[in-house]
């Protein structure tokens, strides 16, 4: 039995001015989405969305040219994610198969790229899906610039990819064998939920704390100044987070992306930045855009606040700044990238606004 991999946006988002959500096709189990492409696992016959280059070989590139959808030869699949230019999956055994770009070890390194046949050619990097039978079994998954940061049955964090401070200060350049993120004192992190925006990761450990490594804090993750964190979502220029006391945003506000509507419209300046800034919401989940953000409430509503130019808060007006109101009930998930949102349903249906490239 296979999953069908895919991009769930196509006709969804919808083209030209923008518009309210539409639905895509049902029994939708995981998405994710990098910042122009999106991806989908669904059981039963594959979607004709546009977005899924073959390359040459028949490999699975993700990137937003139209192509056919096309059956991966891997196990059931129920989880996803995507990087810049390659997607893993958790299968129902928790074992992990990754496909894509391999120029930057974003697939461990058991995998090499092809030297080139001919003078002047360059080598071909693409790699095909495979299990990478190193891991132990997963239950979580995230992706960003050419690394993969997974949550093992026992709640270690481990990272593979590209050599650097996004591997969180593991002692091998890339991932084969496994090798659990580091904290400074040199224990394991054990967290129940990471994140990875571009080339910064965070993860939230069971004392509710975030902590993050990668571009912005280096090798060694760094404990973040906040308390009680169920969630967050960094982005290039803003970030949210979540925690017991409720939903804030900090950082870059020029579209009100932060919830701060009347900050931005006095700003007068090319960039307005705000501290953090609390936003009413009985949020649960929160992800971010370049210029918009969204929130999914315990109620399952979703809600989105910031700039509407493309049609990634959901209205089928075009504004540039934008107060947080509800586009949708019933969801379930939610994902984001740079003026795109999409959310699953609870009946397994997938509904996207904004850019559709």
């Amino acid at each position: 039995m296979v999953k069908y991999l895919g991009l769930l946006c196509g006709a969804a988002c919808g083209f030209g001015s923008p518009a309210p959500p539409s639905e895509s096709r049902a029994a939708i189990r995981s998405m994710s989405m990098a910042d122009r492409h999106t991806i989908y696992v669904s059981a039963g016959e594959p979607m004709t969305p546009a977005g899924t280059v073959l390359g040459a070989t028949g490999v699975p590139v993700p990137t937003d040219r139209a192509g056919e959808p096309r059956e991966l030869d891997i196990p059931l699949a129920v989880k996803v994610a995507i990087g810049r230019a390659h997607a893993c999956v958790i299968t129902v055994t928790g074992s992990v198969a990754c496909w894509g770009d391999q120029s930057r070890n974003a697939l461990g390194s058991a995998r090499t790229c092809v030297a080139p046949t001919m003078a002047g050619q360059k080598p071909d990097c693409r790699s095909p899906a495979k299990e990478l039978t190193t891991l132990p079994p997963m239950r979580d998954i995230a992706a960003g610039d050419d690394v993969t940061c997974a949550i093992t049955l026992d709640d270690h964090v481990v990272c593979w990819g590209e050599p650097g401070a996004k591997l969180g200060g593991s002692s091998v350049p890339v991932f084969d064998p496994p090798t659990p993120v580091r904290l400074p004192d040199g224990s394991d992190l054990r967290a129940r939920r990471v994140v990875i925006q571009h080339g910064v990761a965070c993860a939230i450990d069971h004392d509710a704390s975030a902590w993050c490594w990668g571009d912005r804090h280096g090798a060694s993750p760094v404990r973040q100044p906040y308390d009680g964190v169920v969630d967050l979502a960094i982005g290039a220029s803003h970030s949210c987070m979540i925690t017991n006391a409720g939903l804030e945003c900090w950082g870059e506000n020029l579209n009100g992306q932060c919830g701060d509507v009347r900050a931005a419209r006095a700003c007068q300046s090319a960039s307005c930045t705000v501290e953090r800034t609390s936003i009413a919401l009985p949020a649960v989940r929160v992800v971010v855009g370049k210029r918009h953000s969204c929130a999914l409430t315990s109620a399952g509503d979703v809600a989105c606040w910031g700039s509407n130019e493309l049609g990634q808060v959901g209205h089928d007006d075009a504004f540039l700044v934008g107060d947080v109101a509800v586009v949708l009930d019933a969801a379930t998930e939610l994902a984001a990238g740079l003026s795109r949102t999409c959310a699953l349903r609870r009946d397994g249906s997938a509904w996207c606004w904004g850019e559709n490239l």
